[in-house]
């Protein structure tokens, strides 16, 4: 992977370093300036020791498995060649490893790389790395509902949201149209595809399924409130990760 300064400079000058209050995120909604398209692919990490074991992992930093490392080296290949100007991980190991294992594999040209915890899983609180069983069937319709000590999926948007408003402000402040590579999670891929496609009910955000490896193309235009999340009405929880 090479280095872009300027790439690096511009993310050091828009990236948002702490949790944005609802009122903040409907101010940056209102006040989006144009941006040149950015084309997002994201990826879902490889499969975990957690994952092979039927648990909840969330934020828990759970190594990748000798098939979740095939699985990163696939997706990596199934997109070979491309080029991006950022390729963006959450701070857990098994997305930073499968960004690595993916770009290795498929010969990708990453002009920089980044660490963003606001890609981080949602934490499962007192659920993680127990048994994965029947859920609560309310989780399903409420995503304000979050498990002791863990996060909700409208926490989650919320920091979603933020983290795509800062690409495009990373595309404005460039001015040119951008190529972005993310290494997440099923709950942030399940969120940042029904803010870009802005899905509105929440059972369908909840219910989307992406497999280890899975890679996602989407597009990055103006940003719209994301209605699914109620308009990310209470709680204030910060970034798990």
């Amino acid at each position: 992977m090479t280095a872009d300064l300027a790439v690096i400079d511009a993310w050091t000058r828009v990236a948002t370093t702490q949790l944005e209050s609802r009122e903040r995120l409907r101010e940056r909604i209102a006040g989006q300036v144009p941006a040149p398209a950015v084309e997002l692919w994201l990826v879902r990490h490889g499969e975990t020791t957690t994952n092979a074991a039927g648990l909840f992992t969330g934020i828990t930093d759970s190594p990748l498995t000798v098939r979740g490392r095939l699985q990163a080296q696939e997706a990596g290949r199934a997109i070979a060649g491309r080029a991006f100007d950022i390729a963006c991980a959450s701070t857990l190991q098994r997305s930073t490893e499968t960004l690595e294992l993916m770009a290795h594999a498929g010969g990708l040209d990453v002009a920089c790389t980044v660490q963003d915890a606001r890609l981080a899983e949602r934490s499962f609180g007192v659920l993680e790395r127990t048994q994965i069983r029947p859920r609560d069937p309310r989780l399903a319709v409420d995503l304000q509902i979050a498990p002791t000590g863990g996060e909700s999926y409208v926490a989650l948007a919320r920091r979603c949201l933020s983290f795509l408003l800062d690409l495009r402000a990373l595309a404005a402040r460039l001015s040119r149209p951008l190529d972005v590579l993310i290494s997440t999670h099923t709950g942030p891929m399940r969120v940042i595809t029904a803010i870009l496609d802005q899905t509105t009910d929440p059972v369908i955000v909840r219910e989307r399924l992406f497999d280890n490896g899975a890679v996602v193309a989407a597009s990055l235009r103006e940003l719209a409130w994301p209605e699914f999340a109620g308009g990310l009405p209470g709680g204030d929880g910060a970034p798990n990760g």
